[in-house]
């Protein structure tokens, strides 16, 4: 006689009521991620637009000296009136004949040239501030005026970036309020 036994079958895989319960855990993880990976975003924006302005206010002065000709970097484009900018220029000429914008593309007015311009993106980064609208690289003196404090802001305003250039050209970082990796708290 044959007996044939039959073993036990063994499921394989995950039933419906498993996977629902994996995405739901996933779908809460994400859910408290998101911010954080944002806030890491706009963090990271600040830190390379800060960068970008300090070696553009470096450039300004050594391309002056270099090129033996007065350079600016003149700020534009948003809430101007409120010492609120949203790019910046490198250009030749006076403070006034170059002009960048939200919505139009840099320009300038001859004799001026335009050597480099800004663009900051308003998504991640909430303006530049400053007192100042243009600041002159003296070619004879390797020199910048006036002495100018720039203000880099995230959009969300939870964190920012102030740089100091004085006179001779020596620019200082350091974050304001919040911490921001990379830089000193101000003091």
């Amino acid at each position: 006689m044959s007996h044939s036994t039959t073993r036990p079958h063994h499921q394989r895989g995950l039933s419906l009521v498993d996977l629902a319960i994996v995405l739901a855990i996933t779908a809460v993880l994400l859910g408290q991620a998101l911010p954080v990976l944002g806030q890491l975003v706009r963090l990271q924006a600040l830190r390379g637009a800060a960068a970008e302005l300090e070696a553009d206010l470096q450039l300004a002065r050594s391309q002056a000296v270099l090129q033996n000709r007065p350079l600016r970097i003149s700020l534009g484009g948003g809430a101007a009136e409120a010492g609120r900018y949203s790019c910046y220029m490198l250009h030749t000429g006076p403070a006034d004949a170059c002009q960048c914008g939200d919505t139009e593309a840099p320009r300038c007015t001859a004799p001026a040239v335009l050597v480099r311009a800004v663009a900051l993106d308003p998504q991640r980064l909430g303006g530049l501030h400053s007192g100042v609208q243009s600041v002159l690289a003296d070619p004879m003196l390797g020199t910048l005026t006036p002495t100018i404090t720039l203000r880099l802001a995230t959009a969300d305003g939870s964190a920012s970036v102030r740089l100091v250039a004085n006179v001779l050209g020596r620019v200082r970082a350091c974050a304001d309020a919040a911490p921001v990796a990379g830089f000193k708290p101000c003091t």
